[in-house]
């Protein structure tokens, strides 16, 4: 759990200072957090940055003024051969900033998870033909989702907020 939390420190600092290429084994080295391989470092990285962006995206959606011009999330693949079967099924699935569905499937659903979500105005649901009346009784996940066990709770929940 220290390592953890070190390395997500690590993560925000790199944010903050706007970093887009960094080597993560020199980085975690660097900080004393261990001597890992460099595949493992980049996936706790990887990780740890995704669940950092995920979480300011859910923090974002869930103000109210937000929430009313852009009401809804969207759910997203890299939709290429390497998307997990059990993440596929979520691809395009669509629900409210609030609906507390999020709560257990918001991204990174896994390590190295390159899913994604965005927030949706109520334009852009007209378009897709949704209302957000008929979003508001709740979203049902489609079947054959499978999440890694330990990724099953809000990405913001814990030392992001």
């Amino acid at each position: 759990v220290q390592i953890t939390e070190r390395v997500q420190e690590l993560v925000a600092s790199f944010i903050r200072e706007g970093k887009d290429r960094i080597s993560t084994q020199e980085a975690i080295t660097e900080e004393g957090l261990g001597a890992w391989t460099a595949a493992y470092s980049q996936t706790v990285l990887r990780t740890n940055v995704s669940r950092a962006y995920s979480a300011g995206r859910m923090q974002t959606a869930r103000d109210p003024e937000v929430a009313r011009a852009l009401p809804a999330l969207l759910y997203s693949t890299s939709r290429d051969s390497a998307v997990r079967a059990g993440h596929a099924p979520l691809d395009g699935f669509l629900a409210l900033t609030t609906d507390p569905v999020w709560n257990t499937y918001a991204p990174p659903n896994g390590f190295n998870c390159r899913c994604s979500i965005r927030l949706v105005s109520a334009a852009e649901l007209r378009r897709k033909g949704v209302s957000v009346d008929s979003l508001r009784s709740g979203r049902a996940v489609p079947a054959g989702v499978e999440i890694t066990e330990g990724f099953d709770a809000a990405p913001d929940a814990g030392l992001y907020r």
